[in-house]
C-alpha cells in the first residue's frame, strides 16, 4: 500500500461553510451585537435583571421582571440610550416591557379546611346569643347559617 495524496476531500466542519454564507454572516454579526447589548445592560444595571428582546429600526425593546420595574426603568431611559449609543448610533427610543405571567393553571390547594365541630358551633351559637347587636354578632350569625345548610 502506498500513501499518496488523498483523492477525497477532507471533511470540514459545517461552520467553515456557514461562515462563507452572507446571510449567516449578517445573522452572526447581529447576534454578537445583541450579546454586547445584553452585556452592557448587565454591567451597568446588574440588579435589574434586564433582557434584550429586540432591536427594531431606532428602537430597543427590553424586558423587565415586572411592571413596577418597567415603570422605574422608564426613568433611566436617557442613561440607557447614552450607554448604548456606541453600539447603536441611531438609537432614539428604549421601550421596557414587563414579563408576562405564565398562562399555566393555578396549582390546586393542598390543604383542606377542617370542618367546624358540632361542639364548637354550639359554643359559637351561645356566645353569639350573649353578644350585643353589632358587626361581630352579624358575622357569627352568617357563619352559623352557612354551616347549618
Amino acid at each position: 500500500m502506498t500513501t499518496g495524496p488523498r483523492s477525497r476531500r477532507e471533511a470540514r466542519p459545517a461552520i467553515v461553510h456557514l461562515h462563507k454564507d452572507e446571510a449567516f454572516q449578517a445573522l452572526s454579526s447581529r447576534l454578537e451585537l445583541l450579546q454586547r447589548t445584553q452585556q452592557t445592560l448587565d454591567e451597568n444595571w446588574p440588579n435589574l435583571a434586564l433582557k434584550v428582546l429586540a432591536v427594531r429600526h431606532e428602537s430597543l425593546l427590553i424586558q423587565t421582571p415586572n411592571a413596577a420595574l418597567a415603570a422605574k426603568c422608564r426613568q433611566i431611559e436617557p442613561s440607557v440610550i447614552a450607554r448604548l449609543k456606541p453600539l447603536y448610533p441611531g438609537l432614539v427610543q428604549v421601550r421596557f416591557r414587563p414579563a408576562t405571567a405564565s398562562r399555566a393553571a393555578p396549582a390546586q390547594r393542598t390543604s383542606v379546611k377542617q370542618p367546624i365541630g358540632a361542639t364548637t358551633l354550639q359554643a359559637m351559637r351561645t356566645k353569639m346569643e350573649s353578644m350585643p347587636a353589632g358587626i361581630v354578632r352579624d358575622a357569627l350569625a352568617r357563619l352559623l347559617a352557612r354551616r347549618q345548610s
